[in-house]
């Protein structure tokens, strides 16, 4: 068994090496009431079991006798965290029902929807056993946010916590995360099988920002590397696991990496490249195959699935984005990814689709300062979906944002029904991001998927953009499935307000000069493709400078519908351009803005659509406003059936005969080398520990 990053879990060891525990060696926990048992360090021990609409919940500890705590979280840290705390007051054992918002102490629920069992605590063991509902419906919080788990029969993430007395307070490190499905009980981890183990490692390359970037607090590097260094990516290869390895002097530096295959390799690539600065990807590396982030899981794949390489694909290259505040001169890295490839093809091939909902100053206008609750939606439509060859099968997923993110979801739709969210996580939490198994495991073609990301701005003073940088925000989420789908990438391009404007006189007013007789978007085209683009501006540039094989090859992957097919051949005539571009302004003129193209003034009322592209073609279209269903309370505790199950266990009963050993524990979680759950006196990057224990006892704990 393999317990990784438990922060705080070795002084516990320690103590308690004397009193290992061992599950239902005794008497307290009955294997037919409690049929799961989860290991979680040699003293603790989590027990569950589902009896109809309720769960039981237990927990057991060694060498301790205050108050101690479960939580169930939607990514590994406290925010958004349910907790149940169990203590005593007045020489009673109390069970309370509480809740995070922020790395402070968990307030009580306004509804407590839970029923202690029993508690006590004999020979140094404190045990205890609560009733929680299997579905709380408890609502909003005072931040707009959900407070309720709906207890899954799915892994999640969890939270231990051990007080030093009855009374509630700060718990010191006495304190860790774990996964668990409490339903189903600790599941086996598929078999990887024999496989071939490539490390990309970025080349101990110095932590710094670079020319033309003058943000030093963020610096944007790229490892580039060659799959052929390793094997032979003229063959089709399949990676069966995806990992991080992360140096543990410089992790707390690290906030994301994107590994990305290239399908084509820019002049001058070569293994082991350094690109110092590398905010935007090199051109033709656009497929991503991992996303990771501060507190992210391996991604390992079911036992038949895997994720292409290869094919002739031979250049893959890591972008890592570092985040130094206060910045620290002389920092070198070696961290990177390590890739499982099976030796054996699997049958069916993973994908990673990627929902952009706004990473940048081009796509959604600035958040307002001053606000607690601000949001940014994005539908991606059934016409995108529809592309589709088959429905797929969602495997985790991952969001992703900044230090004002607040909560973010992705909702799955049928013919304007919600059906369900790809993942549970009440609070974001910029320290804690990882790929979680989803809820949702099915998307038909011809679902709809809403990505809500909802922002606190209350303590900012200027508008906050949308960009790459940690104070700046997006509205990003990735998942992984199966199989992969010829359409995975989907990007929101809806026209902003602060630009209605403009673009409405592009469309309504005539140009000047040779122009006169078109629009003025026409001769945007024509003279700034650009700023036509929404790119900024370039005077001089224009599609008779953009639309020839030299220049658009290199872009006709990121904006195929700029230039016409002639551009091929080197054949566009000027009257040829004008002729495109007045399509392309009709087309966006009346398809996003609801306008007609002068020299029509026939509609001059702006009507916005959203749009949104699927892969390279867009779609334009009116969102639907799809309301999830009310909640549904799966568990009544003032009821007969809750008395009776509470009766039942704290009745005497017999154990279970010839209890057999526990199954190992799912993939261990790792957290952060933020705080397990941010408490402020241990900020994001204050220490991070490696250290390796051999216990006498046989069980091999890993602190990573």
């Amino acid at each position: 068994m393999t317990i990784r990053n438990l922060q705080g879990v070795v002084p516990l060891l320690l103590a308690g090496m004397a009193s290992a525990l061992a599950c239902y060696e005794e008497n307290t926990f009955n294997r037919t009431a409690f049929p799961h048992c989860h290991v979680v360090a040699s003293n603790i021990l989590v027990y569950s079991g589902q009896a109809g609409e309720f769960l039981k919940l237990g927990m057991q500890v060694a060498n301790h006798n205050a108050w101690s705590a479960l939580a169930i979280s939607g990514n590994g840290g406290m925010k958004g965290a349910r907790e149940i705390v169990v203590r005593k007051e007045n020489d009673a054992y109390v069970a309370e029902d509480r809740y995070s918002l922020s790395y402070s102490q968990p307030e009580l629920s306004p509804t407590q929807d839970v029923k202690l069992i029993f508690a006590k605590n004999e020979g140094g063991h404190t045990s205890w056993a609560v009733l929680l509902p299997m579905n709380a419906c408890k609502g909003m919080s005072n931040k707009g946010t959900p407070m309720n788990y709906e207890i899954l029969d799915i892994r999640q993430k969890m939270l231990w916590a051990l007080g030093s007395t009855h009374s509630f307070g700060y718990h010191g490190s006495t304190r860790g995360s774990f996964e668990a499905n409490l339903i189903s009980g600790p599941v086996p981890e598929p078999s990887i099988g024999e496989n071939t183990v490539v490390d990309l490692r970025m080349p101990n390359v110095t932590v710094e920002t670079s020319p033309p970037a003058t943000d030093l607090n963020n610096p944007y590097i790229c490892g580039v590397f060659d799959l052929n260094e390793y094997v032979d990516s003229s063959q089709k290869l399949q990676a069966v696991k995806i990992e991080p390895v992360l140096n543990p002097d410089t992790e707390k530096y690290c906030h994301h990496m994107l590994l990305i295959v290239c399908d084509s390799a820019p002049d001058g690539f070569a293994h082991n490249k350094v690109i110092k600065e590398c905010m935007g990807m090199p051109e033709g590396c656009y497929s991503v195959k991992y996303p990771w982030a501060v507190g992210s899981l391996p991604l390992e794949f079911p036992e038949n699935v895997g994720m292409p390489f290869g094919m002739g694909k031979r250049w893959l290259v890591i972008q890592f984005h570092y985040y130094m505040n206060p910045v620290v001169s002389g920092v070198k890295d070696n961290s990177g990814i390590r890739i499982h490839f099976a030796k054996t093809l699997r049958p069916v091939n993973a994908g990673m689709a990627f929902l952009n909902g706004g990473a940048n100053e081009d796509s959604r206008d600035p958040l307002p300062a001053g606000k607690s609750v601000v949001v940014a939606n994005m539908t991606v439509p059934a016409q995108c979906t529809n592309k589709w060859d088959s429905d797929v099968t969602v495997l985790s997923s991952i969001y992703h944002g900044h230090l004002v993110g607040m909560y973010f979801d992705i909702s799955v739709r049928r013919n304007n029904e919600y059906v369900g969210s790809l993942r549970y996580e009440n609070g974001y939490d910029f320290q804690h991001q990882s790929l979680q198994e989803s809820p949702t495991k099915t998307i038909k073609k011809g679902d709809e998927l809403h990505l809500h990301c909802q922002y606190d701005t209350s303590t900012k003073t200027s508008p906050v953009k949308f960009g790459d940088f940690t104070d700046t925000e997006m509205c990003v989420a990735f998942f992984a499935y199966y199989p992969a789908q010829p359409v995975e990438d989907f990007s929101y391009q809806t026209l902003q307000p602060s630009r209605v404007g403009l673009y409405s006189s592009s469309c309504l007013s005539a140009g000047t000069g040779e122009y006169s007789s078109h629009s003025s978007c026409i001769q945007v085209y024509m003279e700034d493709v650009v700023q036509w683009l929404g790119f900024g501006s370039n005077a001089g540039f224009g599609a008779e400078q953009l639309c020839v094989p030299a220049t658009f090859s290199q872009y006709a992957n990121q904006v195929p519908f700029a230039c016409p097919t002639c551009w091929q051949d080197n054949s566009c005539t000027k009257a040829a351009l004008i002729q495109h571009g007045t399509e392309m302004c009709g087309y966006n003129c009346r398809e996003t803005l609801g306008l007609s193209l002068y020299p029509d003034t026939s509609d001059t009322t702006p009507n916005v659509k959203e749009t949104v592209y699927c892969g390279d073609e867009g779609v334009n279209f009116v969102p639907v406003v799809v309301h999830p269903p009310q909640c549904q309370h799966r568990g009544i505790l003032d009821s007969q059936a809750a008395r009776d199950i509470i009766t039942s266990l704290q009745a005497p009963s017999p154990q279970a005969p010839s209890p057999q050993a526990p199954s190992p524990m799912p993939s261990p979680l790792p957290t952060s080398n933020a705080d397990v759950d941010g408490v402020p006196s241990l900020q994001s990057g204050s220490f991070s520990t490696a250290f390796f224990l051999a216990i006498v006892l046989g069980l091999h704990f890993l602190d990573k």
